[in-house]
């Protein structure tokens, strides 16, 4: 925990310095922060303990029973094809699990700091926002399932430069390291809405009709790809519980009404701004629909991310120098306060404490 605690406050005051900079040299010192806050994530996430995370001793186990490429049907029916085929390649190299933690945490923010550099404003806040909201603790757990949702960030750049080939064939391929990737697909839908402002609530009410059967829909997904059916009973369902699933409701709603206000408001209507309202529209109503089972929370991680980059640029879109940090900085409080409280209060729901380095 101690670990823990200490990251949230060593970024959140490499934050501070570095937007405290001067104009000239600021560039420079963002740099240096993206940088040295993504190596520090890389290195906790990959060189952590084998027993570190809910879900890593099942992906160790699996590993460990790969002897490279003439491997790849073990666990076909447990894991998707590029999943497996992904793991047989560095088993045909290697045999240490270490190495399979270390690769995966490498992909997954290597293609994070990708999206963040070129889409974010601020990238810096798009960083602190990502640990602020607890995020970064799912790359210590869930190794098949972050590599999907970077591989479906990469996909929102293609959708935001409306190359939907790329973006689909994106999501497929993330679809293959697990299943659920797929239902990003159906932002290729919204690409194709022309979004507008007065039409805003319309979307809202038809996602919120959509959130209340969100249930339903995922019944029929798991009769059609059985292998998850065990998401839907006992206490992987209601993994963080009743309350956790409550408060992480209220908090990207409350994300979405920023950016939904600040967009109306002071947004320019470009596909990119478009892309991320849907992204922020979708993520706010699946995690609403968590409440009915948190596993459900998991789906709304592929359009959560993207929060990460929303809230900061539509902070910029603000033409008042002193409201910006106003608003950054009661968000920011806001999430950090949030990530303290769980840290001590409620250790279990981050799923990844006792933490070890290395084992």
């Amino acid at each position: 925990m101690v670990l823990f605690v200490s990251l949230c406050f060593f970024l959140c005051l490499s934050g501070v310095w570095t937007v405290s900079k001067k104009r000239i040299s600021r560039a420079s010192a963002e740099k240096l922060f993206m940088q040295g806050s993504f190596l520090l994530l890389f290195v906790i996430a990959g060189f952590r303990g084998l027993e570190v995370g809910n879900d890593t001793p099942m992906y160790v186990s699996y590993f460990s029973r790969l002897d490279g490429l003439g491997s790849l049907s073990v666990s076909e029916n447990r894991f998707e094809f590029a999943f497996r085929l992904y793991n047989c390649l560095i088993a045909q190299f290697f045999s240490d699990p270490h190495i399979l933690l270390i690769i995966s945490s490498l992909v997954y923010f290597g293609l994070l700091y990708k999206v963040f550099r070129k889409i974010s404003v601020t990238p810096v806040y798009s960083v602190l926002m990502y640990v602020g909201l607890t995020m970064y603790y799912s790359s210590l757990t869930m190794l098949r399932q972050c590599i999907a949702i970077g591989l479906c960030a990469i996909a929102y750049l293609y959708l935001m430069e409306k190359k939907r080939v790329r973006f689909v064939l994106l999501v497929v391929l993330a679809g293959m390291f697990h299943t659920t990737a797929y239902l990003v697909l159906v932002m290729l839908l919204f690409s194709l809405i022309p979004y507008k402002k007065n039409t805003r609530f319309l979307y809202f009410a038809i996602g919120l009709i959509c959130a209340a059967f969100f249930n339903v829909l995922v019944q029929v997904v798991v009769i059609l790809v059985p292998k998850y059916a065990g998401y839907l009973s006992g206490e992987n369902y209601y993994i963080a519980g009743k309350l956790g699933s409550v408060i992480k409701a209220g908090i990207y709603g409350s994300l979405y009404l920023i950016y939904n206000y600040l967009y109306r408001r002071y947004g320019e209507d470009t596909e990119k701004n478009k892309i991320l309202y849907f992204t922020s529209l979708m993520g706010a109503l699946v995690t609403l629909a968590s409440v009915q089972g948190a596993i459900l929370s998991r789906i709304a991680s592929y359009f959560n991310i993207m929060f990460c980059v929303a809230i900061p640029n539509a902070l910029s879109w603000l033409p008042d120098r002193k409201k910006k940090y106003i608003w950054g900085s009661m968000i920011l409080g806001v999430l950090f306060l949030y990530n303290m409280i769980i840290l001590f209060l409620r250790p279990e729901w981050t799923g990844i404490l006792p933490y070890v380095f290395w084992s």
